[in-house]
C-alpha cells in the first residue's frame, strides 16, 4: 500500500513451562510478507517478555497501530480474548484479527461469542493477511477474500472459500528475524544449556496420515523449501544474529531420502557455521543418511515412535514398525547422535498391556 499502515502482530500472554521459548516463526513469516507489501510491522511477543494482559495491552496501544493480529492456540485463547476485549475497550475502532488452529476450527462460535474479534485468518496467513488488510483499508468488502471468516452485514458469522496452499515456498521472504528481540528468547542447546538456539522451518505439511495429527486441520499437503534456500537461511541466522544451533521444527525433516540428501549436498557446498537438530521418520533413516547428517553438524534426532505396540502403531496408521525404530536408534546411537523419542499414551485401543509395551 502507498499509504503505509502499522500492524502489530501479537503473541498473547500465557503461562510457559520451564523449557526455553523460541521465536514464533508463523508470526515472523506473516510479518515479513506484510513488510514486503508496504506495511509497517511490530512484533510483540508477550510470552517471551513475561508480560500479563494489562502490560501487553499498554504496549500495543503505545504503538498506535491501525490493526492488531494475534496468533492463538487453545492453551492461550482465554488470555487472547481478554487482550482483545481490553484493546477494544480502549480503542473501539481498532481492527483485530486472529489466526491459529483454535479459532480456525471454532470460527463460528468465536465470531458469535467474542465481539472484540473482527476477522479470523484460516490456513497459511501470508497472502491472506495482505489481501484482507488491503481490502479493509481501501474500503472494500470481505466477500472476495479467500481464507477468512468474519461477520456479514447481518452480523452473523460468514466464512469464505479457503485459500489454496502456497506451492512455491521459496517465493516467500524469510521470517522477519530483525523484528524479534532475540535476547528475550531463552531456548538453548539441551545438555549444554549455554548456546542460544532458534527454530527454522524448511517444509510445511506432511506426506503421512497418522490419525492423531493436526495436519488435517489446515491440509495443504507436503511442500518443501529448496535446499539452497534452506542453507541460505542457516547462514543468515548464524552470520547476522550469532545463532549457533537451530532446530528444524518441520513435522518431519526426513519424508524421503532424496530431500535429505539434496539438503546435505547444499550444506557440503556451503557449510553453515552452526549445529542442528531435526525430527525424523524411523522407517526412512539409514546409515548413509545418518552418517552424512552427523558430518554436517546434526547432533540430535527426534523420532516419533508413539507406541511400543505393533497393534497400536497399525491402528494409528503410523507407517512404521518396531523393527524400524530399533534399527534406526541403534545406528544413530553408534554414530554419536543423541536420540530423543516421542511417545503418546491414551491412543484409541490402548490397554495397560499396550502401554507397558
Amino acid at each position: 500500500m502507498s499509504d503505509s499502515k502499522k500492524i502489530v502482530l501479537l503473541a498473547p500472554p500465557y503461562m510457559v513451562g520451564s523449557k526455553g521459548h523460541l521465536p514464533p516463526l508463523g508470526v515472523g513469516y506473516v510479518a515479513a510478507f506484510l513488510e514486503k507489501n508496504g506495511y509497517e510491522v511490530k512484533i510483540i511477543d508477550s510470552i517471551a517478555y513475561g508480560w500479563d494482559v494489562e502490560r501487553t495491552v499498554k504496549a500495543v496501544l503505545d504503538e498506535n497501530p491501525d490493526a492488531v493480529g494475534m496468533s492463538v492456540v487453545s492453551s492461550n485463547r482465554f488470555s487472547a480474548i481478554e487482550t482483545m476485549d481490553l484493546l477494544k475497550k480502549n480503542r473501539p475502532e481498532l481492527l483485530i484479527f486472529a489466526s491459529g488452529r483454535h479459532f480456525h476450527s471454532n470460527w463460528e462460535s468465536a465470531l458469535s461469542s467474542v465481539s472484540s474479534l473482527d476477522v479470523i485468518i484460516h490456513g497459511e496467513g501470508e497472502i491472506t493477511c495482505v489481501e484482507f488488510l488491503d481490502n479493509y483499508f481501501q474500503g472494500g468488502g470481505m466477500k472476495n477474500v479467500k481464507g477468512i471468516s468474519y461477520r456479514s452485514e447481518s452480523g452473523k458469522p460468514a466464512r469464505n472459500l479457503d485459500r489454496e496452499p502456497i506451492k512455491d515456498l521459496d517465493s516467500l521472504p524469510m521470517p522477519a528475524w530483525h523484528l524479534f528481540d532475540l535476547e528475550s528468547y531463552t531456548a538453548v542447546l539441551e545438555g549444554e544449556f549455554e548456546t542460544k538456539a532458534v527454530g527454522v522451518i524448511s517444509s510445511r505439511g506432511c506426506p503421512y496420515s497418522c490419525t492423531f495429527c493436526d495436519k488435517q486441520t489446515f491440509g495443504g499437503g507436503y511442500r518443501s523449501l529448496g535446499p539452497n534456500r534452506i542453507v541460505e537461511e542457516l547462514h543468515h541466522v548464524a552470520r547476522d544474529y550469532g545463532i549457533r544451533d537451530v532446530a528444524f521444527v518441520d513435522s518431519t525433516f526426513t519424508p524421503n531420502t532424496k530431500r535429505v540428501h539434496g539438503i546435505l549436498d547444499a550444506m557440503e557446498e556451503n557449510p553453515p557455521q552452526l549445529t542442528w537438530t531435526c525430527s525424523c521418520r524411523a522407517n526412512v533413516l539409514d546409515e548413509e543418511m545418518l552418517r552424512r547428517m552427523r558430518a554436517m553438524g546434526c547432533w540430535r534426532i527426534r523420532i516419533g515412535i508413539e507406541s511400543g505396540s505393533e497393534r497400536i502403531l497399525e491402528a494409528i496408521r503410523k507407517g512404521i514398525a518396531k523393527s524400524d525404530v530399533n534399527r534406526a536408534v541403534r545406528v544413530a546411537d553408534r554414530l554419536g547422535f543423541q536420540v530423543k523419542a516421542f511417545f503418546m499414551v491414551g491412543h484409541a485401543g490402548d490397554t495397560s498391556e499396550t502401554i507397558e509395551e
